[in-house]
């Protein structure tokens, strides 16, 4: 990233003599990973915060960075450039040891995910300060962002921009502040009133959403603390981003001037959130960049193998199809995704507490189960595996939770207000953790095709947090020789994306993992219960340390697959998920726990005050309809003399089948109370509506008006003894973008694969 690190000296000039030592009071470890990516060369780096052990080699990459960049200077000589050295490596550790200190500072590290003692680990670093008032547009708090740099030879992969990234999703999360700054080498002798060219390294970060202010400042190369040179080129301009509104499209000089002269031109490209409509140029233009983007769908994995669960299958087994997708991400409010993301460990706490308690569980379901049959079958075992005593006290949740943006006027002002709404919570099968990243990978090249920055597209490897959440169940298992059995969906368009999982579960285990994969039909004979309740495989014996289920429980099973299933439930084997987890995840769980005072019930420690808060404002309106009192039957009319406010809700495993407009009218006009208490009433969201293509396949793609639908992935590991947690992590996230007209969003419904642009 040659001439691309950026060269934050000013800042750091005076910093030293000010810092705090204290140690600072930090709400996440320092090992914690904030994200993955991947290089060019398919090498997987995380980010995570920076240690003390890490400040000599961090220190190291800064000082050799920031002399390449230096002597690129394109106005510097070549005596200049030999005028230009690194500072005693003495005075930058104690900079950075320092920086390391200060509360209101963080810094972050990217590194190799695989160690190897042969290969350095530390590949870049980054540091962003929390400015409490000052030099902000509202004079208000604001992030500062440098030093950051990449590792000699590792300029270009993508390093800088992810550590950039990383740092202004923390600011906006941890400090709630909209502004980012930052100081890069300028041209020599700035002139008041003159709008000088851009050098490449401020295009490099006017491509990331910096715009010049017009401010640039000199600093005196004798306090240095990475590198010294001749004083008249120690000229630095201030650049800004905007990181909680609409990002506008910058001139080509990053003036206002430019971005004035550019808004003439193309006005609707000034806001992220109308940008799709604006990049196709005509029809020829649109089949160019479709072709382009299938072409990528099959080159990322983003297909699916044709239906093979007929006859034909193993004639066609070895044809795939792309998963439809669109062609360019969604926008979306950065600051709803990331109160969706501050949430996801809450919840899973959350459900797992609820998972634990059967009386709890048995309760909610005492008259759902009386006319919805699939909720009576799994309540039967639920029942008999609590009279039996549960074999296994560990369970694995893989969890994801779904979300739309609901919109809403604002009476007093008339503007449209922003709001995350939750769907709904999904325990166990939870599909689409490797369709979501390599759509946003297609995606990531879709707008470097047509120009655009595609630093606002966050990264995502939820496949790696539930492979590493099935490795932490069949650890603790303790039976090296056990194996992981995937219970699959036969003909599911989501086998690559299981696929997914067990490859990386191999990886991240080296190998020691034997999976098994079986259908749910398979499943009747494929395993077979001891007497001391341990679950083995009929062919061979071995014991089965981990089921995955992928598949269930659902309406159309055979006998014998829910026969097998009440095989897993009374074995020795961790289970992800079991019954209880699989009901307390239900619409009807989900409904109970929007009441007053319930998600106190599970979560009564002071310390969770606050994520319970979180939490509760993500709740759109639900009833539940076993009552037969006034409130419950005023609560009907209302929804059958305006439907269009609700949405009715069976309470089915795996979303889908719900009631909309005149038929939600006709179902709540002709229920039996009984038939309506197997229902839940939920207040429909009223959606964010943008424009994009959707791509399938053999179809010609048009614009359309879009709803985004997000998913936030995560991993929970629980003793249900004590209800310990062992391991709770959230990573990852999908987007399944569905028609405006549309009310399901799964991709067998119509929906296809997104990523997000945030604004």
């Amino acid at each position: 990233m040659s001439n691309k690190i950026l060269s934050f000296v000013l800042f750091l000039l005076a910093l030293s003599a000010h810092l705090n030592a204290t140690p600072p009071n930090r709400n996440s470890d320092a090992n914690e990973i904030i994200t993955t990516l991947t290089l060019r060369d398919q090498q997987q780096v995380i980010i995570r915060r920076m240690r003390e052990e890490d400040i000599n080699e961090a220190g190291e990459i800064i000082r050799a960075a920031y002399l390449d960049d230096c002597k690129n200077i394109e106005h510097a000589t070549s005596e200049e450039r030999c005028q230009m050295f690194t500072v005693p490596v003495e005075r930058t550790r104690h900079a950075l040891h320092n920086i390391h200190n200060d509360k209101d500072s963080v810094l972050f590290v990217a590194e190799l995910a695989e160690k190897n003692s042969n290969v350095a680990q530390l590949l870049g670093c980054c540091r962003v300060k929390l400015n409490p008032e000052g030099n902000s547009k509202d004079n208000g708090p604001f992030g500062q962002i440098g030093p950051i740099a990449a590792r000699i030879g590792l300029q270009g992969t993508g390093i800088g921009t992810a550590l950039i990234r990383v740092a202004e999703e923390y600011v906006v999360r941890q400090w709630h502040v909209c502004e980012m700054q930052l100081d890069a080498h300028s041209i020599p002798k700035p002139v008041e009133g003159v709008v000088h060219p851009m050098t490449p390294l401020l295009q490099f970060y006017a491509k990331r959403g910096y715009r010049r202010v017009g401010k640039t400042m000199w600093f005196d190369p004798a306090n240095s603390n990475y590198v010294t040179m001749p004083g008249h080129l120690c000229h630095l301009e201030r650049m800004v981003k905007d990181l909680c509104v609409p990002s506008a499209t910058t001139g080509g000089d990053g003036t206002k001037r430019g971005r004035e002269q550019q808004s003439a031109e193309k006005s609707p490209k000034h806001s992220v959130k109308n940008y799709v409509k604006d990049l196709i140029k005509d029809d020829d233009h649109l089949n160019v960049l479709v072709e382009a983007a299938v072409d990528l769908a099959h080159n990322v994995g983003l297909i699916k193998r044709l239906d093979d669960s007929d006859s034909r299958s193993r004639m066609n087994s070895d044809f795939a199809s792309i998963i439809p997708f669109t062609l360019f991400p969604s926008p979306y409010p950065r600051q709803i995704f990331l109160q969706a993301l501050d949430v996801q460990t809450g919840l899973q706490k959350l459900y797992f507490r609820v998972s634990c308690d059967y009386a709890f569980l048995a309760e909610q379901f005492k008259d759902v189960i009386k006319t919805n049959d699939l909720m009576r079958r799994m309540a039967e075992i639920m029942h008999e595996i609590q009279r039996e005593g549960q074999k296994q006290a560990y369970t694995l949740f893989l969890a994801r939770s779904d979300y739309m943006v609901g919109v809403q006027l604002d009476k007093e002002t008339g503007q449209k207000k922003y709001g995350l709404k939750q769907v709904e919570m999904n325990i166990g099968s939870v599909v689409g953790s490797a369709f979501g990243p390599r759509t946003a990978e297609l995606h990531r090249q879709m707008l470097q095709k047509v120009g655009m920055d595609a630093s606002n597209l966050p990264e995502s490897r939820a496949f790696n947090t539930l492979a590493e959440g099935l490795y932490l169940g069949w650890q603790k298992f303790g039976d090296p020789d056990a194996v992981v059995v995937f219970a699959v969906l036969q003909g599911s368009v989501h086998r690559f994306d299981e696929r997914a999982i067990e490859y990386e579960l191999q990886r991240i285990s080296e190998g020691k993992v034997n999976i098994v994969r079986m259908s749910s039909k398979e499943a009747y004979h494929k395993l077979r219960l001891d007497e001391d309740f341990k679950l083995r495989l009929s062919a061979d014996g071995r014991v089965v340390a981990l089921v995955y289920s992928r598949s269930g429980p659902l309406p159309e099973w055979t006998d014998e697959e829910w026969h097998a299933r009440r095989t897993i439930e009374r074995s020795t084997a961790i289970k992800t998920s079991t019954m209880f987890s699989a009901l307390s995840s239900s619409k009807k769980v989900q409904q109970v726990l929007a009441k007053p005072g319930m998600i106190e019930r599970f979560l009564p420690d002071p310390e969770d005050k606050e994520i319970i808060a979180e939490i509760r404002k993500t709740f759109a309106g639900l009833w539940g309809l076993e009552k037969d009192d006034d409130e419950t039957r005023n609560l009907v009319q209302h929804a059958i003399d305006n439907p269009d406010l609700y949405v009715l809700k069976p309470q089915n495993e795996g979303g889908g089948h719900n009631y909309f407009d005149e038929e939600l009218r006709e179902k709540l006009q002709h229920f039996t109370h009984e038939e309506r208490a197997a229902h839940t009433l939920m207040e429909r969201i009223q959606p964010m509506i943008v424009k994009n293509y959707m791509v399938r396949p053999h179809e010609e793609p048009v614009l359309s008006d879009v709803v985004a639908e997000l998913g936030v992935f995560g991993c929970l590991l629980g003793d249900k003894r004590n209800l310990s947690i062992l391991h709770n992590k959230q990573h990852g996230y999908l987007v399944r973008t569905k028609p405006a007209s549309s009310t399901e969003s799964g991709i067998t419904a119509g929906g296809v694969y997104d990523s997000l642009n945030l604004f």
